[in-house]
């Protein structure tokens, strides 16, 4: 607590020393961070990258399974490690949740999106998306559910992109038994948790998808 003199009561034992006074400024001055401070989160974007002179064709495929995007992303920004990635999607969300940075959860909106969209991924980084499930699954331990709904689409983000990991799965030929058996086990958790919850209704995501060709095109 400041005493009147603008300084810190003396503790026992120890000093006083003197506080600056905060400057006065407007709300975005407050908000605006400071030069080299803010905080660099990977870009994980998958709609806005895909690999150079793709055929509309390729591009909707592309759009649908963003595995070699995920793929790049990790030999590019995570060292081949899936484990740094997964360690950003929880900084990510101890950020927005403890610090309520608006940025910090839509950047862990764009990782769960990126991972739960993967078709072929999802068979090749098993040991990855079972520790996704376990993340998750704490997570949703910390969260009011009302943080997940989407303001603009007005539906659950985190319910769409689960149910996309989960027909994935259900429809592969490559995913192990032991990683099905775990989805399984994930899936019957929040449907009994979350009774709102709908897996098996059939997302906007099953529907054609438009295809800009004059869109800005990334390079893997």
């Amino acid at each position: 607590v400041r005493g009147t003199s603008g300084t810190v009561p003396t503790p026992v034992g120890g000093t006083s020393r003197n506080v600056p006074t905060p400057k006065e400024g407007t709300v975005e001055d407050i908000l605006t961070p400071v030069e080299g401070t803010a905080i660099r989160y990977t870009a994980a974007d998958h709609r806005t990258y895909y690999l150079a002179n793709s055929t509309p064709s390729q591009i909707t495929h592309f759009h649908m399974d963003p595995s070699p995007f995920l793929i790049s992303l990790l030999s590019r920004c995570y060292n081949d490690k899936p484990s740094q990635l997964l360690a950003e999607l929880q900084f990510s969300f101890v950020c927005f949740l403890v610090g309520h940075h608006y940025e910090s959860f839509e950047q862990w909106k764009r990782l769960v999106a990126l991972l739960c969209r993967c078709d072929v991924a999802l068979s090749t980084l098993e040991t990855m998306y079972s520790d996704l499930i376990s993340v998750i699954h704490f997570q949703l331990k910390e969260v009011d559910l009302d943080y997940l709904v989407d303001i603009v689409e007005r539906g659950n983000f985190l319910t769409e992109n689960i149910r996309l990991l989960f027909n994935t799965a259900d429809n592969s030929q490559s995913v192990s038994r032991e990683l099905k058996a775990k989805l399984l086990k994930f899936k019957e958790f929040l449907s009994r948790k979350y009774k709102s919850w709908d897996f098996d209704c059939e997302g906007e995501d099953c529907a054609p998808v438009i295809v800009e060709t004059d869109s800005v095109v990334g390079n893997l």
